[in-house]
């Protein structure tokens, strides 16, 4: 059943802008206008469910309770798995990154690979996303995306947002910050999820 059209709106649950673009670029094909959850809230829903797909729910039932499910809701919840680090920090990613400063988060990894007495570089890493959608019939769908690559130190690039500046994906040799914007979004994590979404509710 087709569940979207080009007139639909479609709230995405987050306040961070470098999703809200990603998520914007991602659906200007399908000419769908895209809502920040700012729009409605500059409260955010309290993340503390215990995997990825539990927290992409936790803020998409927030953000439908919020426009009372007249409007699709849409949240992911990703994050960076390091292999040699217990595929930590995972659900914990943002909060690695205390106000936001990834810089700190960077080297946080890289103490605790010294810890470990090993070395930073060239370390196996995954970025993990997963998708929540609820429609306006209350239905609850999800979907998830990898991105499989290696860790780099000092961070390199100035596109991208997160930990985008220490993750060379597999394949490449440039940083996610030091590739095009254009070449990101057709291999994210988040474009892999999006893949399967639209897949599902817009042909």
């Amino acid at each position: 059943m087709k569940l979207l059209n080009n007139k639909t709106k479609l709230l995405i649950a987050s306040h961070n802008k470098g999703k809200i673009k990603e998520f914007k670029n991602f659906f200007s094909v399908k000419n769908l206008d895209v809502l920040s959850l700012e729009k409605f809230s500059n409260k955010k829903p309290l993340e503390n469910g215990n995997t990825f797909k539990s927290n992409a729910l936790i803020k998409a039932k927030y953000a439908s309770s919020l426009v009372n499910f007249s409007i699709p809701s849409l949240a992911d919840d990703s994050g960076i798995c390091i292999e040699k680090l217990d595929y930590k920090p995972g659900i914990y990613s943002a909060r690695w990154a205390k106000n936001n400063n990834y810089l700190c988060a960077f080297k946080k990894i890289k103490k605790e690979f010294e810890k470990k007495k090993l070395n930073m570089e060239n370390q196996n890493a995954k970025f993990v996303c997963f998708i929540a959608f609820i429609n306006t019939e209350k239905k609850r769908f999800f979907y998830s995306g990898e991105l499989e690559g290696k860790l780099t130190f000092p961070p390199r690039g100035d596109e991208g947002f997160g930990y985008d500046p220490i993750f060379i994906p597999k394949g490449y040799t440039e940083t996610l910050s030091e590739l095009n914007y254009k070449i990101k979004n057709k291999i994210s994590h988040r474009k892999i999820a999006i893949d399967k979404f639209l897949n599902d509710h817009y042909k």
